[in-house]
């Protein structure tokens, strides 16, 4: 998962360097954990499982809760560092516009907003359930 992040990071544009590898290095293992382990604990090695569950088909048509707490943080950290990056090739000359540092805090909160997303759809999830129940 890292050597994935770490390519598609270099291909969108991540400086390339040896100054840079080190920090590329830690955002891919970061950007792996939040994406690719917890799918990866739960499905393992199940293809059809990790289509279903990384796909945006899943979002008001899953029957399992596991689906929407490791979809929506994932996506949420995927989209949170794509919007973290906007401010890099800004001329403030900042020290957080550096290369990670606004792409990592982008996708911390990122995955922090997909968890609340995945709480509220497990929310809405449960209700649906119980109306259909009753």
């Amino acid at each position: 998962g890292a050597f994935l992040n770490a390519f598609g990071a270099i291909v969108l544009g991540a400086p390339v360097g040896i100054k840079y590898w080190i920090a590329t290095t830690y955002w891919s293992c970061l950007m792996s954990l939040f994406t690719f382990v917890p799918a990866a604990c739960v499905f393992g090695a199940s293809k059809v499982d990790w289509q279903n569950v990384l796909s945006h088909s899943i979002y008001g048509t899953s029957s399992n809760v596991a689906d929407y707490m490791i979809s929506a943080p994932s996506h949420g950290a995927v989209i949170g560092a794509w919007l973290g990056a906007w401010p890099m090739p800004l001329d403030w000359e900042r020290p957080w516009q550096e290369w990670p540092i606004c792409v990592t805090y982008g996708a911390i909160a990122g995955h922090v907003i997909g968890m609340l997303v995945s709480l509220i759809l497990i929310v809405a999830h449960k209700r649906r359930v119980r109306v259909k129940a009753d």
